[in-house]
């Protein structure tokens, strides 16, 4: 939806456009963010045969995942304001 949203406002005609393009830019910031989180799970697809076993598992201190999905809340919260007070 932000991937679709955003290229509107980018390809909207030149004559009286109704929002400023530069919205189109912002709307990148959460294509990013998902694009980021498909890629490391995609890279993870074939490192757990057994996902939910915990026996042998460490936490890390700092979990790539949890970052790149908080990346993704606070992308897309931050598209909605921009874009809120835009109109």
């Amino acid at each position: 939806m932000v991937l679709l949203f955003s290229l509107a406002i980018v390809l909207q005609s030149n004559e009286n456009p109704l929002v400023p393009r530069a919205l189109g830019l912002v709307g990148m910031i959460p294509v990013l963010a998902f694009g980021i989180f498909i890629g490391l799970m995609w890279s993870m697809r074939k490192d757990n045969k057994k996902a939910l076993e915990t026996e042998g598992f460490e936490r890390p201190r700092v979990w790539k995942f949890a970052i790149s999905e908080w990346s993704i809340l606070f992308s897309f919260v931050l598209w909605i304001l921009v874009v809120s007070f835009a109109l």
